[in-house]
């Protein structure tokens, strides 16, 4: 995994920039950037807050814990994300045999395909996780989840993972993170980020978003104190896993908010095919805990009723309630 500047990456970057505000007191403490990768072609990347007291800095890491960090996350994405490698194009690579075909799985892919099952269902069958040669199948039909094992029924169907690969590898980094004793960090993977703060007393982190207007100023600020917030723009180029062709989308930027790391990627880039009313009875069924916010084509904002001050919005946005 090679090595890039994090000023290099976030100049071209549109959405999610600048980790700004770990704050004790009125004082603002410096960004400590500890690592970063590209994965995927994607910028991986971990940050933290050094702590402030009685006035001076105070450095709270060791460089040897600076390195069990950079090794930890390391491990993470290698051992438990190797089927995100773009040598597979996304898609979980011992899944790839003849039609009938039994595949032993870890607790983990179980767990894996369960979890992406549940979220084709929440939202109505516009996340298709599994890739077949027909445009209308149930999931489970093509590929069926045993115990222990996945028993493949279409010779070409794959597992893609092209919604939630973003905050499912965040979710092991996270992990990784916590396990270097580290208790407050920003991470960024692509267009999601997390933070993680296990202090009683949270730190909320500022990030920036933009819009899909062409516009170089932040044009909302969102307050992260815990879990992740994607962003996914009409800019992106997305494509029908199915059909390859690409989608159009339907409003020009979707931010998700939420606790539930293996969510927040995979619902901020479905909600651009999907309407705000079948957006808002998926926040209010409770299956999934998320905020948004949806900016149309004409700029205007819906955002749902829990975000509260959560976020701030730039003086000129035309802002609605859920």
């Amino acid at each position: 995994m090679k090595k890039r500047t994090m000023s290099a990456v976030l100049a071209a970057c549109l959405v999610l920039v600048g980790f700004a505000s770990c704050k004790k007191e009125v004082e603002k403490a410096p960004e400590k950037h500890v690592y970063e990768s590209v994965v995927d072609g994607k910028l991986f990347s971990i940050s933290y807050c050094a702590e402030k007291g009685e006035g001076e800095e105070i450095v709270k890491y060791t460089d040897d814990e600076i390195s069990n960090i950079d090794k930890g996350a390391e491990k993470a994405l290698v051992d438990k994300l190797s089927f995100l490698s773009a040598e597979y194009n996304g898609n979980i690579s011992v899944i790839s045999g003849y039609a009938d075909y039994v595949f032993d799985a870890n607790e983990d892919v179980v767990k894996l395909m369960k979890e992406l099952y549940a979220l084709s269902d929440a939202t109505m069958g516009k996340y298709k996780p599994v890739i077949a040669s027909t445009e209308e199948y149930n999931c489970s039909d093509i590929i069926e989840i045993g115990e222990n094992k996945l028993i493949k029924h279409d010779k070409g169907a794959k597992v893609d993972l092209y919604g939630v690969a973003e905050s499912y590898a965040l979710s092991f980094a996270v992990e990784s993170v916590k396990s270097a004793g580290v208790d407050e960090a920003v991470l960024k993977y692509g267009n999601t980020v997390a933070k993680l703060d296990t202090k009683a007393e949270k730190t909320p982190t500022e990030a920036a978003v933009y819009y899909a207007d062409g516009n170089m100023e932040a044009d909302a600020t969102v307050k992260l104190s815990g879990g992740c917030i994607s962003t996914v723009t009409k800019n992106e180029k997305l494509t029908d896993p199915i059909t390859g062709k690409d989608v159009n989308p339907s409003h020009n930027t979707v931010v998700v908010m939420s606790d539930d790391y293996f969510a927040s990627s995979c619902l901020a880039r479905t909600f651009m095919e999907m309407n705000v009313k079948e957006i808002a009875e998926l926040h209010k069924n409770g299956a999934y805990k998320f905020e948004y916010i949806i900016v149309e084509n004409d700029m205007s904002v819906i955002r749902s009723s829990g975000i509260g001050d959560l976020v701030s919005f730039a003086a000129d946005s035309a802002e609605q309630s859920e």
